[in-house]
């Protein structure tokens, strides 16, 4: 049986590139927060949408949504857990504030919004205006 060992000095220039390829951030600073994005999923028919993004780690009250017209804005905000008078070893958790945007193809009623923040997974349930829903004209004859 052959053993090849590899100098210590490369293995760490090939894990830092075996890092680099599973997490292009790490190359220039560190994770960002929340990576600026969220794992999530948006399903529309014609009445509803419905959207779900992972949360993990973030409470209710650090969570922000806003709604104008067709387009809804969402704001979370996940604290670093970290205390100051403990030596960090490895750190893979990711920390700071997030927000995206969503544009819907028709516009949303207030009143029709619903959101659920359960396990870590925020469901916003969203009904269409029934004012800008299509509407068949009849056409009369003089």
């Amino acid at each position: 049986m052959v053993q090849i060992r590899t100098p210590w000095i490369f293995q760490e220039m090939l894990d830092g590139m075996d890092r680099m390829s599973r997490c292009p951030s790490w190359a220039y600073g560190g994770v960002e927060a929340l990576n600026n994005r969220s794992a999530g999923s948006l399903n529309v028919t014609e009445k509803t949408a419905s959207l779900q993004l992972d949360f993990p780690g973030v409470s209710e009250e650090d969570v922000n949504i806003s709604l104008e017209s067709n387009r809804i804005k969402i704001e979370a905000k996940r604290k670093d857990a970290r205390v100051d008078s403990e030596d960090v070893v490895l750190r893979e958790r990711s920390f700071g504030e997030f927000s995206r945007e969503y544009k819907l193809p028709w516009p949303v009623a207030a009143e029709g919004v619903q959101a659920r923040l359960e396990d870590g997974v925020l469901t916003l349930t969203l009904e269409r205006n029934p004012d800008s829903a299509p509407r068949r004209i009849e056409v009369k004859t003089a």
